[in-house]
């Protein structure tokens, strides 16, 4: 057994999952979510450096005993440890660009098992004291730093560079949106108030990322379920039986009546306005009109063109919801990929498999249809 393979991230039952495995995945699984908002590195070096505290003996007594035995209820700040790495990684920031970065992939580790303030209500530096929490986890540290072999020096500073550029990119986006909200809102007085705002969306958005890839490879290896996300070219594939499936429901649909004639009117409209792309648009159609399915035909063929990743069906009242979901269900033929979710879906525990797969699901809401 290779050394770093002794550090374990997660136990159940017989089954353990070392700290390399579970920091890998939920690099992989979050730079792959972010890879489309431009923050592909940031995260797969937040997501390889968030659990790497957990690389000490304690933890991974604690973790093999805590049920069992109180000697090992020991406290372990786990979730500090990457930051700190991060930081001794980067000592000396050479322009605002590194700065920021640093700082928020550091946060995001922090912070992956809760929030932590940087400033208190004393105005005292909170961030700084938990990334060196002090001597009494100093030792843990250190050995910490010795049993990363599957994190090298070299790999975090060159991965490092790749998220400093990306988070450039952010900082030169988010001064301009700076600029734009200064002249519409009152509400910020201070000249950096809005860039700072902003930042601290962006830091949202890492930290997000982080904990729903943290959340779903937990999740995943605790249920002995693995969950395979469709790839770009699959679901366009979706898309397109989808679209047949829908086109062939809809030719079977009687035409012989005024309304039904201007039904079929209006769908037509909705699919062809599919050409005008990505926008907030109304689709005023009376009841009985056939919104739902003529949405589905602008929807489908929107996807398709785009590659977008879901369709979301949202409204205000669980009886449409209901009604809608049934529909779509029976003429796509395809209920794995559809997710219905609302508070009038009850999930029994225990259930059986069909039931943790739907939970598993709903974790992520990764379904193409939902």
């Amino acid at each position: 057994m290779e050394k770093n393979e002794t550090y374990i991230a997660h136990v159940k039952d017989e089954r353990t999952q070392s700290v390399e495995e579970h920091s890998e995945n939920v690099g992989k699984k979050s730079a792959l979510e972010a890879k489309k908002s431009g923050l592909e590195n940031v995260l797969l070096l937040t997501g390889l450096l968030h659990d790497c505290g957990k690389c000490v003996n304690e933890f991974r007594d604690y973790i093999l005993h805590k049920s069992e035995d109180e000697r090992y209820h020991k406290k372990i700040n786990h979730s500090s440890a990457g930051a700190r790495y991060l930081f001794e990684m980067v000592q000396e920031p050479k322009d605002i660009h590194e700065s920021l970065a640093r700082q928020l992939i550091a946060y995001a580790i922090i912070s992956h098992h809760g929030l932590s303030d940087c400033v208190n209500i004393e105005k005292e530096d909170c961030f700084s004291r938990r990334i060196y929490p002090g001597k009494k986890y100093e030792a843990q540290y250190q050995t910490t730093v010795k049993n990363l072999d599957f994190l090298s020096r070299k790999d975090i500073q060159a991965l490092f560079q790749k998220a400093k550029e990306e988070i450039a990119i952010y900082l030169e986006q988010l001064e301009k949106i700076s600029l734009e909200m200064k002249k519409d809102m009152v509400d910020f007085k201070e000249e950096n108030e809005t860039i700072n705002f902003l930042a601290g969306c962006l830091q949202r958005l890492i930290l997000s990322f982080l904990v729903d890839a943290d959340w779903q490879d937990t999740t995943e290896f605790m249920d002995g379920i693995k969950k395979e996300k469709l790839s770009e070219n699959a679901l366009v594939s979706k898309w397109e039986l989808y679209q047949q499936r829908l086109e062939e429901h809809l030719k079977g649909l009687k035409e012989d009546s005024p309304i039904a004639y201007l039904r079929s009117e209006m769908s037509d409209c909705c699919l062809e306005f599919a050409k005008h792309g990505n926008g907030i648009y109304k689709l005023a159609i009376p009841t009985g009109g056939g919104k739902t399915l003529a949405g589905l035909r602008y929807a489908l063929e929107l996807a398709k063109k785009e590659k977008k990743q879901h369709i979301y069906y949202i409204a205000p009242y669980l009886s449409i919801l209901e009604q809608n979901a049934e529909e779509i269900k029976k003429i796509l033929c395809d209920d794995e990929f559809i997710l219905e979710y609302h508070s009038n879906i009850i999930q029994i525990e225990e259930k059986g498999e069909e039931d943790d797969k739907y939970r598993l699901f709903a974790d992520d809401w990764s379904e193409p249809v939902i």
